[in-house]
């Protein structure tokens, strides 16, 4: 809501010059994508670590509020950039703690359809949050703005005081079994989550904060002093999400910034119709559910490498639009629609296949001894994501023609790794 006003704010209530205004404006753009890198581990380990993943949640929905408060009464850079820090410390804290929880709430049969329900809503904001933002300015004028802005995240804080959410309590240490909250308020039992016995000793505010029993086998302690950060890491499915990360925060990033230039020079159409050519490429989130049920019924691998695909080969017919011409036009809103396409694909495959993969990890021997939990490593997993994204958003030009390579290391990893599958159903031959 508040980026249609961030020119206003810069000319008008600051007293920047016009031709600094872009300046400024990319200096807030890396203001944030740097808060958002470095912030991400920390809000990983904070919402494992921290009693409640509610109160982490709120805490972010309220750090944002004073950003936004900020941006309302800024009248000097330091305030506006201060403004946009804390506007990036809050966005990683409301996504890393909001991802954790849905993963908290999902079981793996119905984990697909619940990210895709988070990237539609994240998607739909992004939409329509400039619109309502620049319409209130046009008809309402700068205050209210700010005005409607608090008042939305007054109610999204309400909101999440009122929020039932998995405590320590709900884990049954004795049947292995996660209870959720279903829509009355009562505790019903959901399928298991784990079936090692001693990943479900521990939830996540206790993770390795607890000394093990004098009954259990004393871990390597080689093993012991790997952090959750290095064992995701080093582990090839997590690992794979992570570049899988940089690699589409960064197609959208070069997007945003060759795309608009690009258009103006080569079909010389106004501002209006170059966000009709965004439309289409950010449109299709709206299709996540889709394939987020079909990621549910048939896994998340081939999804997330059709879907490489579908993007890398639509940039690399991109390069064939070059004339100014209504054919060329037309070409370039069919490609950008399946590059949207892809993309979607990816970021629902990836997320729910985080999920997934933590499900896997806790039960690998090696990590079984560290004594990890989902829950306890769940906010960090989604943290290294965010991190991910930072770094795309960086590095984004660079990397659209490295997208197709992706393609081998998602047929390999992403939902399981396709070599021990091959292994397994050799041994079951024999």
């Amino acid at each position: 809501m508040i980026v249609p006003i961030v020119p206003y704010t810069l000319e008008e209530r600051v007293g920047v010059d016009d031709a600094d205004v872009l300046k400024w404006t990319s200096i807030f753009l890396a203001v944030f994508g740097f808060t958002n890198v470095i912030s991400s581990p920390l809000i990983g380990l904070l919402a494992d670590k921290f009693p409640s993943r509610r109160i982490l949640f709120t805490f972010g929905l309220l750090v944002m509020a004073i950003s936004t408060a900020l941006y309302w009464i800024g009248t000097t850079i330091f305030m506006l950039v201060a403004a946009r820090a804390l506007q990036g410390l809050s966005a990683t804290a409301v996504w890393v703690v909001g991802m954790a929880i849905i993963n908290d709430v999902s079981g793996p049969d119905d984990l697909g359809i619940s990210m895709s329900y988070v990237w539609s809503a994240n998607t739909l904001g992004l939409l329509c949050g400039p619109i309502i933002g620049g319409t209130l300015f046009q008809f309402a004028g700068y205050h209210s703005v700010f005005a409607v802005a608090i008042g939305l995240l007054g109610v999204d804080t309400v909101l999440r005081l009122l929020m039932a959410e998995i405590s320590n309590e709900d884990v049954s240490p004795s049947s292995n079994i996660v209870r959720a909250v279903d829509t009355e308020g009562e505790l019903r039992e959901e399928n298991p989550l784990l079936q090692a016995p001693v990943a479900a000793k521990h939830s996540y505010n206790d993770w390795n904060m607890n000394p093990v029993p004098e009954n259990e086998p004393t871990a390597d302690p080689s093993l012991r002093v790997r952090s959750a950060f290095s064992i995701l890491l080093c582990y090839p499915r997590t690992a794979t999400i992570v570049v899988a990360s940089i690699m589409n925060a960064g197609i959208l990033s070069s997007f945003e910034t060759v795309l608009p230039l690009y258009l103006v020079q080569l079909f010389h159409i106004d501002s209006a119709r170059v966000g009709l050519f965004f439309l289409s490429l950010s449109g299709s989130t709206l299709l996540s559910p889709t394939f987020g049920k079909i990621a549910d019924k048939y896994g998340t691998k081939w999804i997330t490498v059709i879907s490489t695909i579908c993007v890398g080969g639509a940039i690399l017919m991109m390069s064939l639009v070059n004339r100014n011409t209504t054919f060329h036009q037309s070409l370039l809103y069919v490609l950008l629609f399946f590059c949207g396409i892809g993309r979607t694909g990816q970021r629902v495959g990836m997320s729910t296949d985080t999920g997934l993969a933590l499900r896997a990890l806790v039960e690998e021997p090696g990590v079984v001894d560290q004594q990890l939990t989902v829950a306890g490593i769940t906010g960090q997993a989604y943290g290294l994501l965010s991190t991910a994204c930072g770094i795309g958003v960086t590095l984004g030009p660079l990397l659209r023609s490295l997208t197709l390579s992706l393609a081998v290391p998602s047929a390999m990893y992403t939902g399981g790794d396709l070599r021990r599958k091959k292994e397994k159903q050799a041994l079951v031959g024999v």
